[in-house]
């Protein structure tokens, strides 16, 4: 086999492998149903939101813009999953000494780790595009080549989202130091994400409006703001020979200049990377304070969640969410009169709804899901310290805690005041926020202990890409939704405290069970690994 392609084959499935335990039968299953829980879930996602979209705007006559909005999610999720996920891994992964000592170039390299990323990407938009291409043909008479330009047009787009995601991930990499000043630039990352978010939503808000009254305007602001996804559909609707030429030239052109210009740069970013070239320092033991286990051990974690690009954005995207939320109802003034109007429908207080929402946005940000599988080869540390393991794993749900709960309680302050919650209200609200957050901890370690991967080639993968990562969001998401369902169902007989009451007993006993199981169970899985 010829080396490039050997290599792209193993940095594929080193994107694919980051889960699971170590033999090797074990480990195919394992990517085999990544695989299809990620293609089912964005094959899902597609069908739901393309049917939606379609629905409104075939009222206008606009049904074919489905496949431009939908293109643009797609691309969108792919591009946030790729520039502080996978992408890093061709800029900071594990193997990266090991195959620079093989007889390959650089070149060579950096386009097998390119092209591993890019098939990832293309597997990603064409599964999202063909939902929408067949909602499209059901409200539009396609032309005979409608599905070959569509597949064709999702994979340069696809290209294109990987040219600019590698892209951003490198300027990240040169403008990040690798010591000090990290943790703050990190931050400094999440506190844009969260402004930029928030500017976002008057956009937002303006296209909703226009999605159901006026198509032309529409039209008009997708071709101004979004004209690589215009082009998708000028390409397999019209068969646009100008709208070919535009694909081509975002997608094939930047590739080809993103993989030039990091074979240039992949060598020096390798030797200077502190793992790969390490520097003495000088330390002053008369300064070394006495700390607890417990408090040396949470900073450790700190330490690591702040200092990692990749896991301060995956796991704090969430936190932006409960920024974005509070930030939006304090500008707002008051809560969405279509939430109002559910309250009225359904039958159920606001307070309650209230509650609803806190359960549903913790389960977005579980730092415990990748925290142990983080710990690599490196693991031996902890095992051979005379620490308690289940001070290691409490530290480890600390950290969830201490990230959470400052976006969490604001927000639970705005909603208690927007609602007129009485102060029992006002408490139970902050008392399930705050116990859905550990019972996520709680969850995260759960799934990390039984789908743990100290040999992952990278970061990345762990914190993007684990089946403890994935497990963790769908059961963290389905726990509340059950737990939502409790306080809808009971807000119409026992009223707004008695439905709280009922949500903090549903919640308090998972969290109490969970905790159980990490004390007996949890202990001995964590004293197996290694």
């Amino acid at each position: 086999m010829i080396p490039g392609l050997a290599l792209t084959r193993i940095q594929l499935w080193a994107l694919l492998v980051g889960m699971g335990r170590r033999t090797r039968t074990r480990r195919r299953w394992s990517v085999a149903v990544l695989v299809t829980i990620i293609t089912a879930m964005t094959a899902g996602l597609s069908s739901v939101y393309s049917a939606g979209l379609a629905v409104a705007l075939d009222r206008v006559g606009a049904a074919d813009l489905v496949l431009v909005i939908i293109s643009a999610l797609a691309a969108f999720g792919a591009l946030s999953a790729g520039t502080f996920g996978v992408s890093r891994s061709a800029l900071g992964g594990r193997d990266d000494t090991l195959l620079l000592s093989l007889p390959l170039r650089p070149r060579t390299i950096v386009l097998a780790k390119l092209a591993a990323v890019a098939l990832q990407n293309i597997l990603l938009i064409v599964v999202a595009m063909v939902p929408s291409g067949v909602v499209c043909a059901q409200y539009v008479a396609v032309p005979g080549w409608f599905w070959p330009a569509l597949v064709v047009g999702a994979i340069l787009v696809a290209l294109a989202v990987t040219a600019l995601s590698m892209a951003l991930a490198l300027l990240f990499t040169v403008a990040t130091p690798w010591r000090r000043g990290r943790s703050l630039a990190n931050v400094t990352i999440l506190v844009v994400t969260a402004a930029l978010s928030l500017a976002l939503v008057p956009g937002v808000r303006h296209i909703q409006d226009l999605l159901g009254s006026d198509p032309a305007a529409l039209r008009a602001v997708l071709q101004s703001w979004a004209w690589p996804f215009m082009a998708l559909r000028d390409l397999t609707l019209d068969g646009s020979v100008g709208a070919a030429a535009v694909l081509l030239l975002i997608g094939l052109v930047p590739f080809c200049l993103v993989a030039w210009l990091l074979s240039l740069v992949y060598v020096p970013l390798v030797v200077g990377r502190p793992d790969t070239a390490p520097t003495t320092s000088r330390v002053d033991l008369t300064a070394l304070g006495v700390r607890t286990p417990f408090h040396a051990l949470l900073r450790r974690e700190a330490h690591r969640f702040f200092t990692s690009t990749v896991y301060v954005v995956n796991s704090g995207f969430g936190v932006i969410m409960l920024l974005v939320g509070a930030g939006w109802l304090i500008i707002a003034g008051g809560l969405p009169e279509p939430v109002r109007a559910m309250s009225a429908a359904l039958d159920v207080p606001l307070p309650v709804l209230a509650a609803v929402v806190l359960a549903l946005l913790p389960a977005l940000t579980c730092t415990t899901a990748p925290s142990i599988s983080l710990e690599g080869d490196r693991l031996w540390i902890l095992r051979a310290a005379p620490v308690d393991p289940s001070v290691v794993l409490a530290a480890k749900a600390a950290l969830n805690l201490l990230v959470v709960l400052p976006a969490l309680v604001p927000l639970a302050l705005v909603l208690a005041v927007l609602t007129g919650a009485g102060p029992v209200d006002g408490a139970l609200l902050l008392l399930i926020a705050a116990l859905v957050t550990v019972l996520v901890a709680e969850l995260g370690l759960v799934t990390n202990l039984l789908w743990p991967v100290l040999d992952a080639p990278g970061d990345a993968i762990v914190v993007k890409q684990s089946v403890s990562v994935l497990v963790a969001l769908l059961v963290g998401f389905a726990g509340s939704v059950l737990l939502s369902m409790v306080g809808l169902a009971a807000a119409p007989v026992i009223g707004s405290t008695g439905a709280l009451l009922a949500m903090l007993v549903t919640v308090t006993t998972g969290a109490v069970a969970l905790f159980a199981a990490l004390r007996t169970w949890g202990i001995k899985a964590f004293t197996r690994l290694g």
